[in-house]
């Protein structure tokens, strides 16, 4: 499981590390095993990291998930600067924000058939409309397939 329970907020030149601003944003996520492997892996590089860094790397934050190599918050424009850069050496449009990535995540597992309040959990909605008032648009199918599995029900021969 991973636990959402803190955000980091830019104020000023500082990175303020603050709890959620909702209760349903505090929320745990559950993960797959494939999930779990590459965290380890990625913790163990922190480890590394940390060890090389030695008396110029930040114990403050050794709480958090992800942190720059030096152990501090990473800021959302070094985010964002990194993740364009990750686009264009893909040769991917760098049109495509970060937070469409939350977007297309929850499209899949729309389109896959996860319950809207399985979504809406893990995304940290406050209730499944507002899963359902953003997301349900981007599978057009999702009417058709109704429409296709009442008429099975209705019109079934046993």
């Amino acid at each position: 499981m991973i636990a959402v329970q803190q955000t980091i907020q830019r104020r000023g030149k500082n990175l303020i590390v603050q709890d959620t601003k909702t209760a349903s944003s505090r929320r745990l996520i559950p993960i797959s095993g494939r999930v779990i492997e590459s965290l380890k892996a990625f913790r163990q590089r922190q480890e590394d990291e940390r060890t090389f860094y030695a008396q110029d790397y930040c114990l403050d934050y050794s709480d958090l998930v992800f942190t720059t190599l030096k152990g501090t918050p990473i800021s959302g424009r070094n985010l964002v600067r990194t993740f364009k850069g990750l686009l264009e050496k893909a040769g991917l449009t760098k049109d495509v924000r970060f937070h469409d990535l939350r977007h297309t995540s929850a499209s899949l597992l729309l389109a896959a058939g996860v319950h809207p309040k399985v979504i809406s959990e893990r995304f940290g909605h406050s209730g499944i409309r507002v899963t359902m008032d953003i997301y349900s648009h981007l599978v057009p199918g999702l009417q058709d397939e109704a429409t296709d599995k009442l008429d099975d029900i209705l019109f079934s021969v046993d």
